[in-house]
C-alpha cells in the first residue's frame, strides 16, 4: 500500500502545470519519448491494478451483497425449513392418528360387514321360514274353510231343529207359568221343611262327631285288644344317637311300637341293669325292648303309651298316657312324662303319692334307685321297674299263674284294676306328632 503511494505522488509530482506545459511537452514529446515510454510502463500496472481492484471491489461488493441476501435466503430457508419439520412433526403425529383412526374404522367396517353378512342370512333363513308358513297357512287357511262350510251345513240343520223346539218350548214355557202358580204356594212349605230339615241335620252332625269319636275310639281299642303276639311286624328303623335296630310293631299297617309283652312263664325278667339297658327276650314272645332305645325314641319325638292289660277270668283293661318320656343312662332312665291318663284301668304311674312311678329312676336287682329304705325291690320282687317308696304297678315281676285269685306281690300287677295277678300284659308306643 505505501509502495502505490509512492507512485501515486510521483504522477503528481510530474502532471505538468499549465497548458505550456502541456504543449512544451508536446514539443518535447519526442525527445521525452524515452521518459512517456517509462512512465507508461510504469503506470499501465499500476492502472490495471486499480482497475482490476476497483472491479475485484465492485464484484467483491457485488458477492457480498449476494452473500447476504444468501445468507437472508439461507436463515429464511431454515426458518421456513424449522416450521416444515414442525409441520411435518405436527403431520407425521396426525398421519398417525387418521392411520390408527382409518384401521379402527376399517375394523369396524370389517365386523359390520360380517354382522351384516350373519343378518343378511338369518333374514334369507326367516323369509324361508315365513314362506313355509305362509304356505302352511294357506293349507290350513283352506282346511278351516272346509270345515267352516260344514260347519255351517250343520248349523243350518240344527237351526231347523232349533225352530222346532223354539215351539216345544213354547208350549212348555206356558206349562211352567201355569206351575209356577203351584210353585208359589209349595215353596212355603219347602221353606218351612228346609228349616226343618236343617235343625235336624245339626242335631245329627253333633250326634255323628259323637260317634265318629266314639268309633275311632272303639277301632283303636279293637286293633290292640284284638292283637295276635305272632302277626307282628318286625322293622329295622334308625334313630339318632345309634345304629339301627330291629323294631317289634303290633301289625303290619300298624304304627304302634310294643316295647314290653308279657305272654307266660318261659322268659325270665329277673335282669341286671345292662339287660334292661339293651333289651332281651323274644321279639315275637316275652320280652322287654331296652331302655337306651326307649331314650332315644321317646328324646327326638313325643310318644303316647298304651298298656293292654288281661287277668285270669279273660277280661281286659287299658290304660291311656299322652307323653311317654324316658330319661338317659345318666337320669337312670328315670320316668320323666306319662302325660294325660285316659282308660278303664286306672291310672297306676301318675298317682301322686309316695308310690307313683312317674319321676322315679329305674332299679333292677343290680342297682338299687328306689326309697325303699329296707331294701331293693327290683331284688325282692325279680323283676325291674320305677320303684318308689312302694308301687301301684310292677308290669316285670315274675309270672304267676298259680295264686291268681290272690293278693300276690311278686307278680304281675296294676293295683288300680285289682290286686290279683295278671295273665297277659302289653306296653305299646306310637309318635304323637304323626
Amino acid at each position: 500500500m505505501k509502495r502505490v503511494l509512492s507512485v501515486i505522488l510521483l504522477l503528481l509530482y510530474m502532471r505538468p502545470d499549465s497548458a505550456t506545459d502541456v504543449m512544451s511537452c508536446a514539443v518535447s514529446r519526442e525527445s521525452n519519448e524515452d521518459r512517456g515510454t517509462f512512465c507508461f510502463k510504469v503506470v499501465k500496472p499500476l492502472l490495471q491494478h486499480f482497475r482490476i481492484s476497483a472491479e475485484s471491489k465492485e464484484q467483491f461488493d457485488r458477492l457480498q451483497g449476494k452473500l447476504q441476501q444468501l445468507e437472508a435466503t439461507i436463515k429464511s430457508l431454515a426458518s421456513k425449513a424449522n416450521a416444515n419439520n414442525e409441520a411435518s412433526c405436527n403431520c407425521s403425529a396426525d398421519k398417525l392418528k387418521a392411520d390408527e383412526e382409518t384401521l379402527r374404522l376399517q375394523t369396524e367396517i370389517t365386523e359390520l360387514q360380517t354382522k351384516l353378512a350373519a343378518q343378511q342370512e338369518a333374514l334369507q333363513k326367516s323369509n324361508q321360514l315365513k314362506d313355509s308358513l305362509m304356505s302352511e297357512k294357506d293349507e290350513r287357511i283352506v282346511d278351516f274353510d272346509k270345515k267352516l262350510e260344514a260347519r255351517v251345513e250343520a248349523h243350518k240343520e240344527t237351526l231347523k231343529g232349533t225352530q222346532q223346539l223354539q215351539v216345544k218350548v213354547n208350549e212348555l214355557q206356558t206349562k211352567i207359568e201355569e206351575s209356577d202358580k203351584l210353585k208359589d204356594s209349595l215353596i212355603t212349605e219347602k221353606d218351612k221343611r228346609i228349616a226343618d230339615l236343617k235343625e235336624q241335620i245339626s242335631n245329627n252332625m253333633n250326634k255323628n262327631q259323637q260317634f265318629e269319636a266314639k268309633l275311632i275310639n272303639f277301632v283303636e281299642q279293637a286293633e290292640l285288644t284284638s292283637f295276635v303276639p305272632y302277626s307282628i311286624d318286625i322293622r329295622t328303623i334308625r334313630v339318632p344317637g345309634t345304629e339301627p335296630f330291629k323294631v317289634p310293631f303290633a301289625s303290619k299297617f300298624s304304627e304302634w311300637v310294643v316295647i314290653q309283652r308279657r305272654m307266660d312263664e318261659y322268659e325270665e325278667f329277673g335282669r341286671d341293669w345292662e339287660e334292661y339297658k339293651h333289651g332281651f327276650g323274644d321279639l315275637r314272645r316275652n320280652f322287654w325292648f331296652g331302655l337306651e332305645k326307649l331314650h332315644l325314641m321317646t328324646k327326638f319325638q313325643p310318644h303316647e303309651l298304651y298298656i293292654l292289660l288281661e287277668d285270669f277270668g279273660n277280661e281286659k283293661r287299658y290304660a291311656r298316657y299322652t307323653n311317654f318320656s324316658v330319661g338317659n343312662e345318666a337320669q337312670a332312665y328315670e320316668l320323666l312324662s306319662v302325660g294325660e291318663y285316659s282308660g278303664d284301668a286306672g291310672n297306676a304311674l301318675d298317682t301322686a303319692d309316695d308310690q307313683t312311678a312317674k319321676n322315679m329312676k329305674f332299679s333292677t336287682q343290680d342297682r338299687d334307685n328306689d326309697k325303699n329304705d329296707v331294701g331293693n325291690y327290683a331284688e325282692q320282687i325279680r323283676g325291674g321297674w320305677w320303684f318308689n317308696a312302694g308301687w301301684h304297678c310292677n308290669l316285670n315281676g315274675p309270672y304267676e299263674r298259680n295264686r291268681f285269685d290272690e293278693d300276690y306281690l311278686r307278680a304281675i300287677r296294676w293295683d288300680k284294676w285289682h290286686l290279683n295277678p295278671l295273665k297277659s300284659v302289653q306296653m305299646l308306643i306310637r309318635p304323637t306328632n304323626k
